[in-house]
């Protein structure tokens, strides 16, 4: 089977395809641009979906680069779709296959994810304030920047499976 037909018949790509498009659906409704006779209006969003899903896929992709380097086996990122949720989504996850073997792996393999998140969030902002000249996107760029920022501040609470747990 070609790596091209891998891809197509992986959860993985399904799932981040559906969040993207109800991350679109959000980001359309907070502009008021989604227009139900015209259901390619949901795409009107899609400022909003590539900032924060860039966001949450630099934050897994974090966890995932940190596990990788530490020998842990983890799953590509789980987005979960959410369309009637506000944000579109509720976010992603990993799956950690094999425990990590000491505690500097699992604070490197915790601590991975918020710091990717925070450096894809302040490259948006960089590119907000020096690139992006168009009063139409920015309201979404900041939005997807405010809400990557607050998950991420909510992912370090010390509990649970949560990065800060």
């Amino acid at each position: 089977m070609s790596s091209l037909a891998k891809v197509f018949r992986s959860i993985h790509f399904w799932l981040f395809v559906a969040t993207f498009l109800s991350v679109c659906f959000a980001g359309a409704k907070f502009t008021e641009s989604f227009d139900v006779q015209n259901l390619l209006t949901i795409f009107n969003g899609w400022p909003f979906a590539v900032s924060l899903m860039f966001i949450l896929l630099s934050h897994e992709m974090g966890h995932y680069a940190m596990s990788r380097k530490w020998g842990v086996r983890v799953t590509l990122p789980y987005f979960v779709p959410m369309p009637i949720f506000p944000i579109g989504t509720l976010g992603a996850f990993i799956v950690i296959k094999d425990p990590p073997s000491n505690r500097n792996a699992l604070f490197d393999i915790g601590a991975g994810g918020p710091w990717a998140g925070i450096l894809a969030t302040a490259v948006l902002n960089l590119m907000a304030k020096t690139l992006i000249s168009d009063n139409y996107y920015l309201p979404l760029l900041y939005l997807a920047i405010f809400i990557g920022l607050l998950v991420t501040l909510l992912n370090l609470f010390p509990c649970g499976s949560l990065d800060g747990g």
